[in-house]
């Protein structure tokens, strides 16, 4: 099974780097890679933003435990269990199109840290539909740029978005739920 995961991912990186790449796609996602690179510095800045407006304290609180534990599953966990190689690595005819990254390449640390910062939010914000459809298209583009310039596999950014999907959604969950309603109101 992972021999046939495996194949498909260098599949899938061989069709972009054969057919995706362009120089206004290069310079778009090397933005949204850059975003996730300096430690998810735009999802930090958010959360700092949303909590010293009391108003929005709650998202930030929300956002902040999933972010943070997101980080602890990721990086500190599933990379080191895991241990996958990354693509350029693997197979030196990948060249990456940013910065090496270091360490292991699964899960998609971009992908897991964005859509864990950024479900809170589009759950908070539903109402306010250019902020929830917003961080999740930033979500998502932070995510492929990763196998897009071949520091990811393909299917590292899927089970990423997935894992950050699920967490986003839980702590979302878990903060609205009617005891942590009343603790965190006060």
């Amino acid at each position: 099974m992972l021999e046939l995961i495996s194949k498909w991912d260098f599949e899938v990186l061989s069709f972009i780097r054969d057919n995706l790449h362009s120089p206004t796609a290069d310079i778009i996602l090397k933005f949204f890679s850059d975003m996730g690179t300096y430690g998810g510095m735009p999802w930090l800045l958010i959360n700092f933003l949303l909590f010293i407006n009391k108003k929005y304290r709650k998202a930030a609180i929300i956002m902040g435990f999933s972010m943070f534990i997101g980080f602890l599953i990721c990086d500190v966990m599933l990379k080191n269990i895991v241990g996958r190689d990354r693509p350029f690595i693997q197979n030196p005819s990948f060249v990456p199109l940013v910065r090496l990254p270091s360490g292991y390449s699964f899960p998609c640390g971009h992908a897991f840290f964005s859509f864990s910062a950024a479900l809170p939010l589009a759950l908070y914000f539903r109402d306010k539909k250019v902020i929830s459809v917003s961080v999740i298209i930033t979500a998502f583009l932070m995510g492929i740029s990763r196998a897009y310039f071949y520091v990811h596999f393909p299917s590292d950014v899927i089970c990423g978005t997935i894992f950050g999907i699920l967490n986003g959604i839980l702590f979302y969950k878990l903060f609205t739920v009617k005891i942590f309603k009343e603790k965190i109101a006060s």
